[in-house]
């Protein structure tokens, strides 16, 4: 009634329908053409189902093992991070 548009907003960070390793795994790789090529599918996966926001890519710098949500970063290299955070983008 007020038309305010509505946003679906989801976590698409390893894969949407088809699954990928997690971003920690996959960093371990350092195979940045397969890593563009697995947000790449992601987004249109995602973007087809209607999801027009999404919660990826976590470019954190990961250092702190305690932290819930590590496995979502590229590790703790920045080089390594800077260069995957270019790659999912």
């Amino acid at each position: 009634r007020l038309k305010i548009p509505l946003l679906f907003g989801y976590d698409v960070i390893h894969g949407h329908k088809t699954i990928f390793p997690i971003p920690l795994a996959e960093s371990c790789s350092w195979d940045l053409e397969a890593i563009e090529k697995a947000a790449r599918v992601a987004a249109i996966e995602a973007s087809a189902l209607g999801i027009n926001w999404t919660f990826a890519p976590m470019v954190d710098i990961c250092r702190d093992p305690r932290w819930g949500r590590i496995m979502e970063g590229a590790g703790e290299d920045p080089f390594l991070g800077t260069q995957i955070g270019l790659a999912r983008v």
